[in-house]
């Protein structure tokens, strides 16, 4: 609004001025005129004056009507870029809140990121150590099962010892067994064929022993 009066104080002051003068003059010559009487060639220069003052009058007039109309539009147009302006500071005001949002998100954002940072400093020296761990365990793992192999060898090579001997064994359990039947059949057969002769001999070595004790 400031812009417009100035802009109409511009305008229109030098036109105010002109039509006062302008007033001022027919006025004087009018008077003149009435009071002094003139001659009518002196009238006439004045008229012409006059005449002349009131084309410019009427010229002024108009350039007041397109200036007032220019005005007018620049008036609107003025208020148009108002409008704009006042547009553009709440949307700087919206953009200044969507900044400061964003810094506080910003700030936010930068301490989960540190605080992430820190966290991922952990895990690597964790995962170091676990993999230091692991490769530990991979070496015991690597000997127990260099062990392992080792006593499953010695192991089937007993089991193949003892399966070896367990055969020897049933044979010698055969064998036993075979034998301890041939010996059964033997005694029999001794008991069925040697059994006179055993009374015999028994008779004759109670009868030495009471020979013996007379």
């Amino acid at each position: 609004m400031s812009i417009l009066l100035a802009l109409f104080v511009a305008t229109f002051t030098p036109l105010v001025s002109f039509l006062e003068s302008t007033t001022a003059l027919t006025s004087q010559v009018s008077t003149r005129t009435a009071l002094s009487g003139d001659s009518p060639t002196t009238c006439d220069c004045l008229f012409c004056e006059v005449k002349e003052a009131q084309f410019k009058l009427a010229q002024l007039e108009s350039a007041l009507v397109k200036s007032s109309q220019d005005l007018n539009a620049k008036g609107l147009h003025a208020r148009e870029c108002e409008k704009k302006i006042e547009d553009l500071n709440l949307e700087i005001d919206l953009l200044k809140t969507a900044l400061k949002s964003f810094e506080d998100v910003s700030s936010h954002a930068k301490e989960k990121l540190s605080a992430l940072e820190g966290e991922l400093q952990l895990l690597w020296s964790v995962s170091r150590r676990n993999n230091f761990e692991i490769h530990t365990l991979e070496h015991r793992v690597h000997d127990a099962e260099k062990r392992l192999n080792a006593v499953t060898s010695k192991a089937e090579k007993m089991a193949d010892i003892v399966s070896e001997q367990w055969i020897q064994i049933q044979q010698l359990e055969q064998a036993v067994q075979m034998i301890q039947v041939r010996a059964l059949k033997v005694r029999r057969q001794l008991r069925t064929a040697r059994c006179p002769f055993v009374k015999f001999v028994r008779s004759l070595f109670l009868h030495t022993l009471n020979n013996t004790r007379t």
